[in-house]
């Protein structure tokens, strides 16, 4: 784990979390060519989410979820500071806990980064 500050505002988005828990079935919906999208949009009993492909099973229409899974999402303000439970790179996003206690995922954009490193704006300032 680590402490990370927040440098661009992510507001949590209005749906109400999803969680899958292992063993859990799920129904894939066929959304046309996903291409490089990372995920699958999925319904349970729950209702209805995004969830990255490789925690489902290869089943199809209908998968086992193979780790569980909760689409929270933490909402932060530029100078926040979190910590870092889990990062998943693949996805583009951390799963992070604020000092009072709410967690969620957070993009890695809201950290100034992206998959290739820090941002645009964000290497601009370091190289002054």
């Amino acid at each position: 784990m680590r402490r990370s500050r927040i440098l661009h505002d992510h507001p949590a988005p209005e749906p109400a979390p999803f969680i899958a828990r292992a063993g859990d079935r799920v129904h894939v919906h066929v959304c046309g060519d996903a291409g490089d999208d990372p995920f699958e949009l999925v319904t349970a009993l729950a209702g209805k989410a995004r969830i990255p492909t490789r925690y489902l099973s290869a089943e199809r229409p209908d998968a086992t979820v193979l780790f569980s899974y909760d689409t929270a999402q933490l909402p932060v303000k530029a100078g926040d500071i979190v910590t870092v439970i889990v990062d998943d790179p693949a996805n583009g996003q951390s799963w992070c806990r604020d000092r009072r206690g709410g967690a969620g995922w957070v993009p890695h954009a809201a950290f100034g980064t992206t998959a290739e490193g820090p941002d645009t704006e964000q290497r601009s300032k370091n190289t002054k």
